[in-house]
Order: C-alpha cells, then structure tokens, then sequence
C-alpha cells in the first residue's frame, strides 16, 4: 500500500512539472512589464497665515438707553492706542476684521529686532496678520488700552490680543444690579460661524433665553449683553464655542455705585478646564481677611463630578500660609469665589491643584487700585485671563454701525438687550479713586 502511494504521489509530481514546463514560458511573457519610477516632482507649499485678534476701544452702551438724561454719562472722550509687534522673518499687516484698511507693519525692524505699529484711537475691533518667511519663526504679540477720565466708563481697561479658536473660556464679569457684562464675538475668517454660548453662575447654568446660539458673519463682530439672558449673575464663567470657523471672544464690564462709576476692563479668555493650575500677578494692597476688597480667586468645576481644590500662595519667599486654602469644596456648575485677605501688600502667585478639571482666574482689588489677572493651562502655553475691579460693570462693546445690506446682518436668537439699570440712591462717600484700574499685570501656566 504504502509503495504504491508513493508511486501514485511520484506520477502527480511528475504531471505538474509538465505543466509548468508546457505553460511556464507562456505565464512569463504575460507578466506586465516593470515600469520606471515616476520621477518626484517639488511641490511649494505657502506657509499659513498667523491671525492674532484684538479687541475695540472701550464704549458705552447706547446712549438713549443709558441712565438719566440729566446725567452725562460720557462727559469726555475715551482715549484708546492699538500697538503690534513682530519679531522673526514675517511680513505682517494690522487692518479690520473684514480684512480692509490694512497697515503694514514697519519694515525696517526697531533695534530691538522688532516691527512695530501703533494705531491711535481704534474705532472697533482689528486682526494682525502674520505671513512667515524663510528665516526665523515670527514672533507676533499686540495690545490695546482705553482711558477715560470722566464719565461711567472713567478708568483703564487693558488687554493683549489673542488668536482665535473654538473653545473660549472667559472667567469674571458679573450682571448684578449696577454692573453690566457685554460679550464680544468677532470672526476675523472666510466662513461663517455659529457660536454657541455657555454661562455659569453662582447657582449653577445659567438658563439663556433662545439657547444661547449666535451667527457669525465673517468679518463681523456681534455685541450682547449677557444681562440681558442671565441677569443676577454676581459671579459668572462664559464659554463660547464655535462651529464651522474660528472665532475671538471678550467680555467688557463697567460698573456703577449709585452714580459713581467704578472702573471699566476686559475680560479675554483664558485657560480650558485643568487639574493643574498658576494665577501670576496676583496683588494685594495688605487688606484684611474680612476686607471685602480682597483679592478673590474664582472657581469653576464645569464637569458634572465633585471635587476639591487645594490652593497654595507663593511669594517672594515662598509659600505664604492663608487659612482656608488647604481644601476648597467644588461643586459642579457652581461659580466660587475664595478670598485671599490677609496677605502682606505685594505680589503673588496662586497655584491650584484640583481633583476634577476646573477654570480659574484671580481679582486682586484694592481702595485704591483693582486688577484683574489671568489664569492660563500648560507650562508651554500662555493664556489670557481677565481682570475686573471691584464692584465694577463689563463695558458693552457697540457693533459696527456702518452702511450694510440686511443680508450681512447675523441672525440672532438672543433677546434684544434691556435698558441699563442705575441705582437712585445716593452713593456714599468714599476716599478711594473710583475707577482707577491697573492693567493686567500677568499670566499664568497649569503644570500637568
């Protein structure tokens, strides 16, 4: 049996060598013929175009729709100065955000290898953009800054420019009664935006009127009053996020003592929620523990889990001891604000180590001096933050009234904003400088 197996295996063997030997010249001649490679061809690819936003100048709210009319609100005029500095090997150009009006920045770099250009009084928001070179990476920072001696927008309000995106987290404002917070959206692209706007307060989120939902018009910037669909907010965090571009958001607030104006400022955005967290430039004038001008730290926990945070205040020295700060309870959707009295007059830095992802930004006011500085995420990444006074309103920024079609109009399903509401009463007396405003005095970073 097993011969003839072998015998039968050997006659296959034999008949499929045959069959390569018939047919193998016929399967060779059919095999395609191999081809050259295609010769690779070079392909110029422009390098992107860098856009950095800024905000417009500081400005009220509509006049018929402001206060009495036996009280000025704007008895002088606001002075505001736009400045852009470029470093590296780039050609850059500041105009508006529809891309008309543009300035080049100065071609012979100043000595300190940067082209710069100053703008005197902005009349509304504008873009610096930055083409690299074949050089060095370009380097690209601007700012724009408000004065106003008299009037409800009396003080300074300062803010550095940023690039835009899709997620803007704004910490600080507030819409109680006297203050006012008015958000800014400008889209400095090609393509229109939807904007969805989230805010929290010190009860949770906040309900808006109409979803919160915006459009975007290329080009354009969309001002509302956030008062106006969350009223009563005594502290509150915005999101915004967008769809289908990039865009910028602010916050501008002023605020009201009876009549006595408070102070005006800019709220940018700042850091996307982190466990780890560094407010730089945090000041205190030495007010007391119980002293309401202290500074304040603000907190948010915008997941829905619990947790806590340990903040930690170094100085010159190192550490400094608050009591309080070694656990601060977050609850989730919950706006806090954590005093800082009793620190010895300064500066500081604030570190915040949570257990769930938080938002946070500082307001280190005083009698006589309030500022508000920022929180940012990411030891290599540097963010803006906000910066508020004390019991002061957000400054509304007015949208370009200049000649347009219907068409170019976004639609809008926020509310139409409601008049500005003052107290009557007489305000009492005070020995501080109201509305004296320091600019932001610093950034800050998360560590991970």
């Amino acid at each position: 049996m097993r011969r003839l197996v072998t015998t039968g295996a050997g006659v296959v063997g034999i008949v499929a060598l045959g069959a390569v030997a018939a047919f193998g010249g016929d399967v060779v001649d059919r095999l395609p013929a191999q081809q050259p490679a295609v010769p690779v061809q070079p392909v110029t690819v422009t390098p992107a175009e860098d856009v950095v936003v800024c905000p417009g100048p500081a400005r009220l709210t509509d006049p018929e729709a402001v206060g009495d009319a036996q009280f000025g609100p704007a008895p002088v005029g606001t002075t505001s100065t736009l400045r852009a500095a470029v470093g590296g090997a780039a050609g850059a150009s500041l105009g508006a955000l529809d891309g008309g009006g543009t300035q080049d920045l100065a071609a012979s770099p100043s000595p300190d290898g940067l082209a710069t250009l100053d703008v005197d009084a902005p009349t509304a928001g504008a873009a610096v953009t930055v083409l690299p070179g074949d050089g060095e990476p370009p380097r690209v920072a601007a700012s724009v800054g408000s004065v106003t001696t008299a009037g409800d927008l009396r003080g300074l309000a300062a803010a550095s420019c940023g690039r835009p995106g899709v997620s803007q987290w704004l910490v600080g404002g507030s819409t109680e009664i006297g203050s006012s917070a008015q958000l800014v959206l400008q889209n400095a692209g090609r393509t229109p935006a939807t904007v969805q706007v989230t805010v929290w307060g010190p009860n949770g989120p906040a309900v808006l009127a109409g979803g919160g939902q915006q459009l975007v018009s290329p080009g354009t910037e969309v001002v509302r009053l956030v008062e106006a669909s969350a009223p009563e907010q005594r502290r509150m965090v915005v999101h915004v996020e967008s769809s289908g571009g990039l865009v910028s958001a602010y916050l501008q607030q002023n605020t009201l003592d009876g009549l006595v104006p408070l102070g005006v400022d800019y709220v940018v955005p700042g850091a996307d929620p982190a466990t780890d967290l560094v407010v730089a430039g945090v000041v205190s004038t030495g007010e007391a523990v119980d002293d309401p001008h202290a500074p304040q730290l603000r907190l948010l926990a915008p997941g829905d889990e619990p947790g806590t945070a340990r903040v930690v205040v170094y100085g010159p020295d190192g550490p400094v001891t608050v009591r309080g700060l070694e656990q601060v309870s977050l609850t989730p959707g919950v706006v806090t604000d954590v005093p800082l009295g009793g620190l010895p007059a300064g500066r500081y830095g604030v570190a915040v180590h949570a257990d769930v992802p938080v938002v946070a930004g500082a307001r280190p006011t005083g009698a006589a001096r309030s500022t508000r500085t920022c929180c940012t995420r990411s030891a290599s990444t540097t963010a803006r933050g906000w910066r508020r006074g004390r019991s002061r309103r957000w400054v509304r920024r007015e949208p370009d009234r200049s000649p347009s079609s219907p068409a170019r109009r976004p639609a809008s399903r926020w509310p139409r904003s409601p008049s500005r509401r003052r107290r009557t009463t007489s305000p009492e007396p005070s020995s501080s400088s109201c509305g004296r405003t320091a600019p932001m005095v610093g950034s800050s970073a998360s560590a991970r």
